[in-house]
């Protein structure tokens, strides 16, 4: 008895998506291990600090079409936090730090919507700040009052969307029977 509460004290009580997918993604390729933040912050400053124009693609570039629906799940599989999520006032989307990326794709992999392309950059120097590439305005769930990224005029979080789907589905299908 005593043995399973040892091994149930080691065990987390709740993994986070990111730890689980950075975790997925890293043991499929071991170059996609998280990077420490010192190494980081001293790459972002040779970066800065270098004064020749850099050739072309030596800096990725990150776009995002249309087709995003601000999941983040690209973010949360980014093992240098060159691509995060940023909110503020009603808005939320994503952020892209091209100099902290190192082109894994991992970001691109994992998109649902398959909505992000990673590019060569033209030759120059890359941004010193990080750039905004989705914005996507929030809305409240009339149902349930979570805060959701707007998609068309649905005033239900896709939670609730679903689950009222679920219903109206079984519901309907029973009618079409007599």
């Amino acid at each position: 008895m005593a043995s399973s509460n040892s091994s149930s004290a080691a065990l987390p009580l709740r993994a986070t998506r990111r730890a689980f997918l950075s975790g997925s993604i890293a043991g499929l390729n071991p170059r996609l291990a998280r990077i420490p933040a010192e190494r980081i912050a001293l790459l972002k400053e040779i970066a800065q600090r270098w004064e020749h124009r850099l050739p072309k693609g030596a800096i990725p570039r990150l776009r995002a079409t249309d087709a995003c629906a601000g999941h983040g799940v690209c973010a949360s599989v980014c093992p240098t936090g060159a691509l995060r999520s940023f909110g503020e006032a009603g808005v939320q989307g994503l952020e892209f730090d091209a100099p902290a990326c190192f082109a894994c794709g991992a970001c691109v992999v994992v998109c649902p919507e398959q909505a992000l392309r990673l590019e060569a950059r033209d030759s120059g120097r890359p941004q010193a700040l990080a750039e905004r590439i989705t914005r996507h305005a929030l809305r409240v769930c009339s149902r349930c009052d979570d805060e959701f990224t707007v998609s068309g005029e649905s005033e239900l979080c896709p939670a609730c969307r679903k689950d009222v789907g679920l219903f109206t589905n079984g519901f309907s299908a029973g009618s079409d029977e007599t």
